[in-house]
């Protein structure tokens, strides 16, 4: 038989075979073997031991771990396996589960990984993400026009371009973007800069051409009559009508008007009349509050009653301090406010 174990280093056990003798039968123990090497019986079973123990000596345990243990004979565990022959069928972003794993490729805005398995990939331990790419973040910083397309209840957010928080909730059974008013809340301030000429009988819509506050689009440039109302709520509404000194009608009235509709809030009073030359504007002021749904339009409605000999020379009045007809500082003039109370 062979006692050459393979791979066994040169020197350290038998480079040749023992063979039996040609007639087994008829040879007496001691002697040697007819294969020109001489060994007898003896020899030959010493020979043997010692190849079992050389087969002991560099065979690795079936429940081998490679884990190259320095208290046990070098081959009894397995040696370390250099990394070559570890990744040969390596199960690289295969699943959530891989023990490899690559990281991320990403484009241009850093921001899209652009490799197809890119769910099972790593990502570096010192990594980091820019808040507005997070998903499904409880806070997000957006404008008025990029809000979050399928926001949840309790969902937070903060307009860049109108300085608003708002938060996703039900209010009064309705639900959508609500206000928070920490920073600012909504409100609007305008004022006339010119005389209005109000007509006789029905009611005349004051127009507003000085704007000194809006930071929620109530206002836009071609309408200087109208206050579109972006977020439902209770507002503070205050209107104050100034009539000219030349000619005063007998009553006069001013109302809050919504879609068109006139309001309980506004006045309505006698002025001196048409036949008193007061020399100086006559104040007609409502104020209180009301509660407006989300897209409503609101304007502010003036008519009055007298004789046919003045009625069309009725006027609104403005303070013209600077020696011009648009006067944006004027003191004395038809004014309206509307500002956000609360939901």
């Amino acid at each position: 038989m062979g006692i050459s174990y393979p791979g066994t280093p040169p020197g350290s056990g038998f480079d040749n075979d023992l063979t039996a003798p040609s007639s087994p039968g008829t040879v007496t123990l001691s002697q040697g073997a007819d294969d020109g090497q001489g060994r007898s019986h003896a020899q030959l079973h010493d020979d043997e031991g010692l190849a079992i123990l050389r087969l002991q000596q560099w065979a690795t345990l079936r429940t081998h771990d490679h884990s190259d243990n320095p208290n046990s004979p070098t081959t009894a565990h397995g040696g370390r396996l250099i990394q070559a022959n570890t990744h040969d069928s390596a199960d690289t972003d295969a699943g959530p589960t891989s023990l490899h794993h690559t990281l991320a490729s990403l484009d241009s805005s850093a921001r899209v990984v652009v490799t197809s398995n890119y769910a099972n990939q790593a990502a570096p331990g010192n990594h980091t993400h820019n808040y507005s790419s997070l998903i499904g973040a409880p806070y997000s910083i957006c404008t008025s026009t990029t809000r979050p397309v399928n926001p949840v209840i309790g969902q937070m957010i903060f307009e860049t371009d109108t300085n608003f928080t708002r938060i996703y909730a039900t209010v009064n059974g309705v639900t959508g973007w609500k206000l928070a008013p920490l920073l600012a809340v909504p409100a609007v301030q305008v004022q006339q800069g010119s005389s209005q000429t109000l007509s006789p009988g029905g009611p005349t819509v004051l127009v507003w051409n000085v704007v000194k506050e809006d930071n929620n689009y109530f206002t836009t440039a071609g309408n200087q009559t109208q206050f579109v109302v972006r977020d439902a709520g209770l507002y503070n509404v205050s209107m104050s009508v100034q009539w000219g000194t030349e000619y005063c009608p007998n009553q006069s009235q001013i109302y809050l008007a919504v879609n068109g509709q006139q309001t309980p809030l506004g006045t309505y009073q006698f002025l001196r009349g048409e036949s008193f030359t007061p020399g100086f504007s006559q104040t007609l002021s409502a104020s209180g509050t009301y509660r407006f749904a989300a897209n409503d339009v609101a304007t502010v409605n003036a008519q009055f009653t007298a004789g046919s000999t003045i009625a069309d020379s009725i006027l609104t009045f403005v303070q013209n301090i600077q020696g011009i007809q648009v006067n944006p500082n004027a003191s004395l003039t038809s004014r309206f406010s509307m500002v956000y109370q609360g939901p």
